[in-house]
C-alpha cells in the first residue's frame, strides 16, 4: 500500500470485497501461513483502493487485507474480536491499550457494514501506517470531520516516544556511560574555593 501523507490528513477511501474470509476454524487468523488466496482475490476486487475490507462468513466486517479496522460509535471504540477472524495485530493491541489509558471505552464485538456507514469515525491500523483515518467506505462518507477527535488523539498518542519504537539498548547504555563520565570528571575537578585564590592545578589528560 502506498502510504501517502495525504492519507493521514484527509483520510483514505476503502471498499469492501465480496470474497469472504475463510472460517476461523478452517484457517485460524492468528496462524502465520502462506495461504493468502482469499486476500489476493480481495485485493484484485479492490485494486483501485488503497485498502480492501474483508467480510467474515457470517457477513460481519473483520479487518482489511493488511490492517485492522476500528469504529467509533457513541463515544466507544469498536473492533472485531479475534474469534471472528480478525488478526490480533501488534498495532491493534497498542491502540487498545492506549484507548484504555485515555479512558475511552473499547469493545471487541462483531459489527456490520451498516455500523461502519453510520460510525462517527473509522480508521485502520498496522505497523507501517500506524493509525490511518477512513474518509469513505464503499462510496459513503464516514463521520463529519476527518480525522475525528478520537482518531486524532490516538494518532498523536501512538507517535509519542513512550508508545513508539524505543531507543536501541546500546545507544541508551552509551548515553548513560557518557553521563557518568561527565559527572565523575565534574566531581573530581577541584573548585576554586578548595585551592584558594591561586590558579587551578593542571588536570590529568
Amino acid at each position: 500500500i502506498p502510504y501517502k501523507k495525504g492519507f493521514f490528513r484527509r483520510g483514505i477511501s476503502v471498499v469492501t470485497a465480496a470474497t469472504r474470509q475463510p472460517l476461523g476454524e478452517a484457517v485460524p487468523p492468528q496462524t502465520k501461513h502462506s495461504e493468502r488466496l482469499s486476500s489476493i482475490l480481495a485485493r484484485v476486487e479492490g485494486r483501485s483502493s488503497p485498502e480492501v475490507l474483508r467480510l467474515g462468513p457470517r457477513g460481519y466486517l473483520t479487518q482489511g487485507t493488511v490492517s485492522n479496522l476500528f469504529l467509533v460509535k457513541e463515544g466507544k471504540l469498536l473492533t472485531a474480536p479475534t474469534w471472528l477472524g480478525a488478526l490480533g495485530g501488534v498495532t491493534r493491541d497498542q491502540v487498545i491499550k492506549l484507548t484504555r489509558r485515555l479512558r475511552i471505552p473499547v469493545v471487541e464485538t462483531p459489527f456490520t457494514r451498516h455500523d461502519l456507514f453510520n460510525a462517527e469515525e473509522a480508521f485502520l491500523t498496522n505497523v507501517l501506517m500506524g493509525v490511518a483515518p477512513i474518509r469513505e467506505a464503499d462510496g459513503r462518507k464516514i463521520g463529519v470531520k476527518v480525522p475525528g477527535p478520537v482518531t486524532r488523539k490516538l494518532m498523536h498518542a501512538l507517535r509519542a516516544p513512550s508508545t513508539t519504537s524505543r531507543e536501541p539498548r546500546c545507544e541508551r547504555q552509551g548515553a548513560r556511560s557518557k553521563e557518568r563520565r561527565r559527572r565523575r570528571i565534574h566531581c573530581d575537578t577541584p573548585r576554586r574555593s578548595d585551592v584558594g585564590d591561586g590558579p587551578l592545578p593542571p588536570q590529568p589528560e
